[in-house]
């Protein structure tokens, strides 16, 4: 049975890993993307292997095996060319006693951690050079201290959409900080300094955990200090966001850290800085979302929800994407200005484009009626002596052809 299969280039080969399971055994299959044959196929030690990843850079490949595998080795990591490297929790030589508690549930890659969304709530950090817990996030152990800023979007009746900002939280905000909910997604910004995240008993709230910096392994006293002087956060330190109707998507920008893009299931779109000055979500208007009030009014089987895909196309703009209704591209940071024409230089070159856009032109105005055909010119060398009145009458035949038939038209439609 085929399971889950991934691209991923190299060094300079695409590597195709394909995960597939047959006589209750999975298998890891690598395919090189100028070949049909596997260069390597390998039996995974996993009770049920629920997916792989590559990492960002593609040199680790992990697969992650199913929750009911705890206390056993939940995290096993391969290199691109098929080696196993390690497993996480490493196995242990002593027997394991039984235990209730469930693994891992999701794993997403960053530029320097590797997370697990685990079934208690909490978030797992693994450093990807050694593949040992880094830090861990645990909602119920967070305080008000730990709190950065909270913000609720509010709606009028109007329609109206403004953000409150509530310090350290409401009633949700402790519901939520109290409870053991998994994480229904995660995302890792550019610099790999904040992750994005949304539960499933909170579908409308965002939290945005800023990943303690971690001191390097090799360093002297001095350094130590220094560092611990100059940082501005060693401990876990959370941002939530309370959105109006469940989220749907989230999206952090390709290039600039901390800056997240939010998309909603009422077809809002919505934009967030999380790094220096925080500040409440900007709301980017585009011709398909939905007003609050329409939603409301309309039964949950026929609230609209006909947004597809929101997503980065350039540094600058935003791709929106519909099933029926066509798409847009938003523009966050302003219009783009309009590319310039390149300047000809020379007065013969500009002259010859005049002369050409004038016969163009004046083509077009024959064809469309507009202007009568010109006398047909021919000289009388080439003409027999009875031939001049019989060309005098096609000429004018042939101007009867065109002229007046062109009028009942107009521009860009013509009726013949």
């Amino acid at each position: 049975m085929f399971l889950f299969a991934v691209w991923r280039v190299w060094l300079t080969k695409t590597v195709l890993a394909m995960l597939s399971r047959t006589s209750a055994t999975d298998i890891l299959t690598l395919i090189l993307a100028s070949s049909i044959t596997p260069f390597t196929t390998l039996s995974l030690p996993t009770t049920d292997a629920q997916s792989l990843s590559w990492s960002p850079e593609g040199k680790w490949l992990s697969i992650l095996d199913s929750p009911l595998s705890a206390p056993n080795s939940a995290v096993h990591i391969y290199t691109a060319d098929g080696n196993f490297y390690r497993s996480y929790p490493p196995p242990s030589s002593t027997p394991v006693e039984e235990s209730f508690t469930l693994g891992p549930l999701r794993q997403v890659w960053g530029p320097n951690h590797l997370a697990l969304a685990n079934a208690d709530g909490s978030i797992t950090l693994l450093s990807t050079t050694t593949f040992s817990p880094t830090c861990t996030l645990e909602p119920w152990t967070m305080t008000a201290n730990d709190i950065s800023a909270v913000y609720r979007e509010q709606v009028s009746s109007k329609g109206d959409r403004n953000w409150t900002y509530l310090d350290t939280g409401d009633d949700t905000t402790s519901q939520l900080l109290s409870s053991y909910s998994p994480a229904l997604e995660l995302k890792f910004d550019a610099a790999g300094k904040f992750l994005a995240l949304r539960m499933e008993a909170f579908p409308e709230t965002v939290v945005v955990w800023q990943i303690p910096t971690s001191r390097p392994i090799f360093a002297s006293a001095t350094q130590d200090t220094e560092q611990e002087a100059n940082s501005e956060e060693k401990h876990n330190t959370i941002l939530l966001f309370h959105h109006h109707t469940p989220v749907k998507k989230l999206q952090w920008h390709p290039t600039i850290s901390g800056l997240l893009l939010t998309h909603t299931e009422d077809n809002q779109i919505y934009l967030s800085s999380t790094s220096g000055e925080t500040n409440a979500p900007l709301h980017l208007s585009h011709p398909f979302s939905v007003s609050a009030t329409a939603s409301a009014s309309l039964p949950s089987s026929s609230t609209p929800n006909d947004l597809l895909a929101v997503h980065w196309m350039t540094s600058t703009s935003i791709l929106v994407t519909t099933k029926k209704r066509g798409w847009v591209i938003v523009s966050p940071f302003g219009a783009p200005s309009a590319p310039s024409s390149p300047i000809v230089s020379g007065t013969k070159v500009a002259e010859e484009e005049t002369q050409e856009d004038s016969v163009e032109d004046s083509l077009y105005e024959i064809l469309s009626g507009r202007t009568p055909l010109p006398a047909l010119r021919i000289s009388d060398d080439y003409l027999p002596e009875d031939s001049e009145a019989e060309g005098e009458e096609e000429a004018e035949e042939f101007n009867d052809t065109f002229r007046g038939k062109g009028t009942a038209g107009t521009i860009g439609s013509f009726e013949y």
